[in-house]
């Protein structure tokens, strides 16, 4: 490579500003900001929503499922044969 033709590579604060996170990368800029980064983007907030979801459908079925074991109970006490 050709000497003092290539700009300075240093270590580059980058700051988002959406939510105000700062960081630090290497580039040939001192400062750099960022419309959104890996704290507030949507596709890595959605990790955490897909675990609340997750539990949500958990309790969903669990209570579905006891529902259902309640109305079996209640139907074979009256006779009825469900199956």
């Amino acid at each position: 490579m050709k000497k003092e033709i290539h700009p300075e590579y240093m270590e580059t604060k980058v700051t988002c500003g959406a939510c105000g996170n700062t960081f630090t990368v290497r580039s040939n800029k001192p400062e750099l900001e960022v419309e959104i980064c890996n704290k507030c983007h949507s596709i890595l907030v959605n990790k955490v929503l897909l675990k609340r979801l997750d539990v949500l459908i958990n309790l969903i079925r669990n209570t579905v499922l006891i529902k259902l074991n309640n109305f079996i109970k209640k139907a074979q006490l009256k006779g009825c044969v469900l199956f």
